[in-house]
């Protein structure tokens, strides 16, 4: 937004600031400086506003006709100030600058004095406030926060929560920056907004009531000592899902303070990756309680994010089995919530352990029942000395896997099926900066996945190792968040939509044979899931007797959230056959209390709408409601021949 300073900068009639600071670029700190001048102002209405301009040492008329353009900004949303003058002079609005001129200016110019006088107009207690909450890449105290306590008419209320709750309210009442900002126009909104704690702030209502229901955690929580402090949690996880996460632990299992989560920080974004869209379930790994459990799992596994990483392969192993010899549909992260909660997840890794080195690394790129190539979403891009190149094609897999000596081209069907992507990365400058040989060139694989609830897809780096399955270089891990950011920058949604789009109508063969499984393996999955007498499909690939679980196709077109929230495990389903469906003859329509939800996916509908048609009576229930799994993934459902036991 732009605002235009009138043509005479005569004095206006009512003086609207009362303090000032003017300083040139010379007396700022560090790499701020610059050649332009920047100008502290504080109005009576107490808002601190700061400008950058090319401008000597204004005088009284000048900062009038400023206070004046801006007095009736309260919400900053004016970025620039022109001067209608024939040079039409801008001025930027500084949001993200420090209130306080002194945490910009360098101490030894002499500028220091007039900062600190400048300092002593402000409101310490907003000030004070907003300094308590400082931490490792996180700036609070900018001037756009501090007109949000300070000049605000709930002022006193907005302190006092602030102080109360800083790790809930702050990123609701203000916005957080990485660093202080002496440079740029910007207006930092809030991301995390929510009228309902405003409104019990400041009107004095149930404030951890209305705490509760924003971050969707307990009354509990909200008054632990946990959320006592004011810090950034750096978990791989949202805010609030990291807290519903902490609340799924029982209350004296545990972190008790921001030091216990921070010790572990950089296990936390591996621990959800077997879990997958049943992330709350990770709360069951802490029984012994959350620092003894993580030191236990770190003496067992001392490559614990490797280990974690690979039990998310090992299940999608175990659930191939499940589709390919039980034809029974099952989600990853589901089986690892129930294995957790019966066996522990050490179990789990030590079982993931012994499926991996009996597997070795397949060489071989066959996927029968699969299709051999997928829609690519980037292709190949480079940046530097820095390349990467998308494998689309099932046999670009199989020979990634080859050379690198790992297991990547078992990813072919999450490839498929889940629209996931995976990238070849080398970088071609050797440790001396200068051009790499092909062997000396540092090469890395990257699995990106599809995370995204809504109807955009989203890409987020999920794996990235070197060769046979070696940890990669911090700047390659960096190359690869560049390389996410360019999947899902703009330019590419269209190409998004296209692989979601095929992953969604991807046929996969339920004939294919099974992944290799041990005999432990398919003992624990005997005994988790209850499973009738196991043995593969046979010849004719039928579905075995009383048993279907997948997802609900076409589910994403027909979401309603109303509906949702009256979902449960086990409500009754029914199946109604539409022969005269005009996209497929066979087609079973799924309907909960009446209304449609979607259909039996392709090709499980084929045998069973001939069984069907031949007089069968099939029961079918809700097998399970995922709020956070993609659209398409969210609705599970279960069927059983009439009169059968569900699981």
């Amino acid at each position: 937004m732009l605002a235009s300073l009138p043509d005479s900068l005569s004095p206006v009639p009512v003086r609207r600031w009362c303090a000032r600071l003017w300083l040139p670029g010379a007396a700022l700190a560090g790499r701020e400086r610059d050649e332009q001048a920047r100008l502290w102002l504080l109005l009576d209405d107490g808002r601190v506003l700061v400008f950058r301009l090319a401008h000597a040492a204004p005088d009284d008329a000048f900062l009038d006709a400023l206070a004046a353009a801006l007095a009736d900004d309260a919400r900053g949303d004016t970025l620039e100030i022109a001067l209608d003058t024939p040079t039409r002079a801008t001025f930027l609005v500084l949001y993200g600058t420090p209130a306080s001129p002194v945490l910009g200016v360098d101490q030894a110019v002499p500028g220091f004095g007039a900062a600190l006088a400048f300092h002593a107009s402000l409101d310490g207690e907003a000030l004070a406030a907003l300094a308590g909450m400082a931490g490792p890449n996180t700036f609070w105290a900018s001037a756009r926060n501090y007109n949000r306590l300070a000049a605000h008419a709930r002022r006193q209320e907005r302190l006092q929560a602030l102080t109360r709750f800083p790790f809930l309210v702050a990123p609701i009442l203000l916005s957080r920056q990485r660093w202080p900002n002496l440079s740029d126009a910007r207006r930092y909104r809030w991301r995390a907004h929510d009228a309902a704690v405003v409104e019990a702030i400041e009107q004095g209502r149930d404030l951890v009531g209305a705490l509760a229901t924003c971050y969707g955690i307990s009354r509990g929580l909200v008054r632990s000592p946990f959320c006592a402090r004011p810090w950034v949690a750096s978990t791989g996880r949202s805010l609030s899902e990291f807290l519903q996460f902490v609340d799924a632990i029982p209350p004296n299992r545990r972190p008790s303070s921001v030091a216990e989560v921070e010790a572990v920080a950089s296990h936390l974004p591996a621990l959800w990756h077997p879990f997958g869209s049943h992330w709350l379930a990770a709360g069951n790994v802490f029984r012994a309680g959350w620092g003894e459990d993580w030191a236990s799992l770190a003496r067992r596994f001392p490559s614990l994010n490797e280990a974690l990483v690979d039990a998310g392969d090992y299940l999608r192993a175990l659930t191939r089995w499940l589709q390919a010899s039980q034809r029974w549909r099952f989600d990853p992260g589901r089986l690892a919530a129930l294995w957790v909660s019966e066996r522990g997840l050490a179990s789990l890794l030590a079982a993931s352990a012994r499926w991996h080195a009996r597997q070795g690394w397949p060489g071989g790129g066959a996927h029968p029942g699969l299709p051999a190539a997928v829609p690519a979403i980037l292709g190949e891009w480079r940046e530097d000395h820095w390349q990467a190149r998308e494998l689309a094609t099932c046999a670009s897999l199989a020979g990634e896997g080859e050379a690198m000596r790992h297991c990547v081209a078992d990813y072919w069907e999450d490839c498929v099926t889940n629209a996931s992507r995976i990238f070849a990365l080398a970088s071609t400058m050797d440790a001396g900066g200068g051009d790499a040989s092909p062997a000396q060139c540092e090469r890395a694989t990257a699995l990106f996945e599809d995370v995204a609830s809504g109807d955009l897809p989203r890409y987020r780096l999920a794996q990235l190792r070197g060769p046979q399955n070696a940890p990669a270089s911090e700047a390659m891990r960096a190359f690869a968040e560049r390389v996410g950011r360019e999947m899902n920058a703009p330019a590419c949604a269209g190409r998004r939509e296209l692989a979601r789009q095929a992953a969604r109508g991807a046929v996969v063969d339920p004939r294919r044979a099974p992944p290799e499984l041990d005999e432990a393996s398919i003992q624990v999955l005997a005994a988790l899931l209850a499973l009738p007498p196991l043995q593969v499909a046979g010849e004719d690939g039928g579905m075995p007797a009383n048993r279907l679980r997948a997802p609900v196709a076409g589910y994403a077109y027909v979401c309603d959230p109303a509906r949702e929230a009256l979902f449960a495990t086990g409500q009754p389903l029914a199946l109604i056959r539409e022969p005269e469906n005009p996209h497929d003859s066979q087609a079973i329509r799924i309907e909960w209390r009446g209304e449609k939800v979607g259909y039996v996916p392709r090709p499980d509908n084929a045998e069973l709408a001939a069984q069907i048609d031949a007089g069968v009576t099939f029961a079918a229930c809700i097998g399970d409601f995922v709020a956070q799994a993609p659209l398409w993934q969210r609705l599970w459902f279960e069927i059983v021949r009439d009169g059968g036991e569900r699981p």
